[in-house]
């Protein structure tokens, strides 16, 4: 086993372990609320995502991708205040996974010697070589879970960490990716190429990090700028072309949305926007089906449509529940949401069965459905770009 998939598997250990803990009504050993309301960080009381301690919440001004400053801070409270299951979350699987990170030593697309092209084998060669896609989903998780424990917390040594893996992996002049949209594979001569949705999958999650840090003030300005340089080069390179339609044309519009919010680019914005409706009008059934026998692979792809409404919510635009051609988001989360709850009611291949999406989508209907999607097996983790969903979008109406 790499490292790499020692971290994420140790990461799911605790969603998993928390699970089992919820499930059976155990009491959960965790860190006394009031002593997660001080911190001996640097990062200072500006740093924290839960007010001031008289009921005003506090003005955080970051690019609103899945969160907006508003509620980054209801989320800091619910937190600090021990309220579950968000504080377990917190402090069960996210702290933890922050305080292991600390130890990363800053994963990147040249630890493998091939350069700083993103180049992967396709993952049905024999002892495929995919560092650079697995490299940035780490950098994803680590840097989301340590700006999360930044907000929370207010330790700048969350934060100090966090911008040194983006750095490092993405816009750094000697380690960091090249701005390309395109996979660059073969990584091994004569095995065939991976697919450009790698990058997909995981320059979203990379802009999302970076968001929550955004007004960080240890952050150098000359790193920050070097780092907005490296994403507008290369979301402009996804802008150019790509897949319209289907999984990857969903992840690619994921990819614009995320970058045209993070950059405060209205045009990428909409081009994500307008591709997701498109995609939304082509594929989602009068059913609400996306015409996909694997159940696994069709949440797969709701998941980048969910993905891409989220961020659109943020910007006044619902792909939630606007029809386009007749067709509709919502009609998918109706049909889709049973067989969530229940996967042994399907009738194809069932595949792997991720019910994270669907707690952003219950944030936003509230339908008994969609949560029964949810209730069973929490903590749910969105693996790519997201993270912990039971977190940051577990029926935000609560908050």
């Amino acid at each position: 086993m790499t490292s790499l998939s020692a971290s994420r598997s140790s990461r799911a250990l605790l969603a998993l372990a928390l699970c089992c803990a919820l499930a059976a009504g155990c009491s959960l050993d965790l860190p006394d609320p009031a002593v997660l309301a001080v911190s001996d960080g640097g990062g200072g009381d500006s740093a924290r995502a839960d007010g001031d301690g008289d009921g005003a919440a506090p003005q955080i001004v970051i690019p609103a991708l899945y969160l907006d400053g508003a509620e980054l801070a209801k989320l800091g409270g619910v937190v600090v205040a021990g309220r579950d299951p968000w504080s377990a979350v917190f402090n069960s699987v996210v702290k933890v996974a922050a305080d292991q990170a600390l130890a990363l030593s800053p994963p990147t697309v040249t630890d493998n010697g091939g350069g700083r092209a993103f180049a992967t084998d396709n993952p049905s060669e024999t002892a495929a070589d995919r560092s650079d896609y697995l490299k940035g989903l780490e950098v994803v998780d680590a840097a989301r879970d340590l700006a999360l424990a930044w907000r929370v917390l207010g330790d700048s040594g969350y934060a100090d960490k966090a911008v040194a893996l983006l750095g490092a992996y993405a816009s750094s002049p000697t380690t960091g990716m090249l701005p390309e949209a395109r996979n660059a594979g073969p990584a091994t001569s004569g095995k065939g190429s991976g697919s450009v949705i790698e990058i997909y999958l995981v320059l979203p999650g990379l802009f999302y990090s970076a968001s929550l840090l955004w007004d960080y003030e240890g952050w150098a300005r000359a790193d920050r700028d070097a780092f907005e340089a490296w994403a507008r080069t290369i979301a402009a390179d996804v802008a150019q072309s790509g897949s319209q339609s289907g999984t990857q044309g969903g992840y690619r519009m994921v990819t614009l949305a995320a970058a045209g919010a993070l950059l405060d680019d209205a045009a990428l914005r909409t081009q994500g926007f307008d591709g997701c409706a498109a995609i939304i009008e082509s594929s989602v059934g009068a059913d609400g089906s996306l015409g996909d026998n694997n159940l696994g692979s069709a949440l797969f792809m709701l998941n980048a449509l969910v993905q891409v409404a989220e961020i659109a919510r943020h910007h006044g635009v619902d792909l939630y529940g606007s029809r386009h051609g007749g067709r509709s988001l919502a009609d998918a989360f109706d049909y889709y949401a049973p067989f969530v709850a229940n996967p042994s009611t399907w009738s194809g291949t069932r595949g792997e069965v991720r019910p994270a999406l669907f707690e952003l989508v219950y944030s936003v209907t509230q339908d008994a459905a969609h949560g029964a999607a949810v209730k069973n097996g929490r903590p749910h983790d969105e693996i790519y770009i997201v993270g912990p969903a039971t977190l940051t979008h577990g029926e935000r109406f609560n908050w």
